[in-house]
């Protein structure tokens, strides 16, 4: 599978254009760019500066906040793992409520 940064992925993402809020673990909500999710993990742009190992919060309407830490960084493109994967049911709401990418 091929991701929209073009790299080989296990797991089909789902291209999105979507606005969400996401703050590193003890910190504010700020808004970034959902660029893609799948099942296990999303990628984001970002200008604020992240690290490999970051834990986040990030608001997925209209399920919530959900964890996840950052596994990779380039640029202000921020590849995220989810610390819950999410149902298949709960994913296809939220990707329901999402505009394609």
């Amino acid at each position: 599978m091929t991701s929209a940064t073009g790299n080989n992925r296990w797991e089909h993402r789902f291209a999105v254009a979507q606005k969400v809020e996401m703050r590193v673990s003890g910190g504010r909500y700020t808004p970034v760019d959902l660029v893609d999710m799948s099942l296990h993990g999303f990628s984001m742009s970002s200008w604020a500066r992240h690290h490999v190992g970051d834990v986040l919060w990030v608001k997925f309407p209209p399920l919530g906040s959900v964890e996840a830490r950052v596994k990779w960084v380039r640029g202000n493109l921020v590849g995220c793992m989810l610390a819950r994967p999410f149902h298949p049911a709960v994913f296809e709401q939220v990707l329901a409520n999402y505009p394609s990418g």
